[in-house]
């Protein structure tokens, strides 16, 4: 079936696997989050019931991401230095927008501007090159 599933899409078989055990280990976390969350739900006290669903689910994502990247951790290195290679690209290439975006975010904020402010040019006055 691996080998199938392979053969159709070309992707390697270690990274079908890998995305087979990150699946099944998701859904488990995903019932266990359900059953647990339905017996939190009997506490009588709201407050307490609140705070401890909101933690279990907290639990549930740190587990989550710990087992991705345990599963993952042999392969994540090259898709972080791809990850870092693009976000350098666009970075460089919005770099306008970033620094007009933040410049407008200042002038807002400290407001060194007053309405009817002049910009005064200094023309040069020195001799002129033909």
């Amino acid at each position: 079936m691996i080998n199938l599933i392979s053969e159709m899409s070309s992707i390697n078989i270690i990274y079908i696997k890998l995305i087979i055990k990150t699946i099944i280990i998701f859904l488990i976390l995903n019932i266990i989050k359900k059953v647990v969350i339905e017996i939190l739900k009997k506490i009588k006290n709201s407050k307490k019931e609140y705070i401890a669903i909101k933690q279990f689910k907290v639990v549930i994502n740190i587990l989550k991401i710990a087992f991705f990247l345990f599963l993952w951790g042999d392969y994540i290195k090259t898709f972080i230095t791809l990850l870092s290679f693009v976000s350098a690209g666009i970075t460089i290439a919005l770099r306008d927008l970033i620094f007009n975006f933040f410049s407008g975010l200042y002038i807002k904020m400290k407001k060194p501007f007053k309405i009817e402010d002049r910009i005064e040019i200094n023309n040069y006055k020195g001799d002129v090159i033909n």
